[in-house]
């Protein structure tokens, strides 16, 4: 369980988080993530084969995406996901090979980092022309890293947003 102090617009605040064993009855106090900074609730959890990851802030910088992996009691030291771009703008989701995948809008497309070794990505960038609309673009991929990137795009003329999708070979 995860809970941001409720400071919503600032990187003062401290990711907490509590814990039970799966066959325990009682959960562990709140305990703030070393490194960790919140921006309006922003953190995700991913159970990337069969760890438990956060992706979130570190060193109180919005524009740079970090990523803690669970050891049972706690969150170790956070590793940088090789973004600098907007938390807010970032989906995480797990492969089903177990690896985290995240994929994040920046100012000339989508970039996608696929953590094959834990904590070192691949990434690589999809380059888009439009102006992104409707939130952050969503990635599903398979156990061979294949898969689909959807994201909105404004659309001069069209009332609401134009949904793209690009298969990831």
């Amino acid at each position: 369980m995860c809970s941001s102090d409720l400071q919503y617009a600032s990187l003062s605040g401290k990711v907490a988080v509590a814990w039970k064993p799966s066959n325990g009855t009682h959960w562990k106090s709140f305990k703030k993530v070393k490194g960790s900074y919140t921006k309006a609730g922003t953190e995700q959890l991913v159970d990337a084969g069969g760890h438990i990851r956060m992706v979130d802030v570190s060193g109180k910088a919005i524009y740079q995406p970090f990523t803690w992996k669970w050891n049972g009691k706690s969150f170790g030291k956070p590793k940088s996901t090789g973004d600098h771009n907007d938390i807010s703008s970032v989906d995480a989701v797990t492969d089903h090979s177990g690896r985290l995948v995240t994929a994040d809008v920046e100012v000339d497309g989508i970039m996608v980092s696929n953590f094959g070794k834990g904590s070192h990505a691949a990434r690589f960038l999809f380059k888009t022309k439009q102006t992104f609309a409707g939130g952050p673009a969503q990635i599903s991929t398979r156990a061979n890293g294949r898969g689909f990137l959807v994201w909105g795009n404004e659309k001069q003329g069209v009332t609401g947003q134009v949904l793209k999708a690009q298969a990831i070979k």
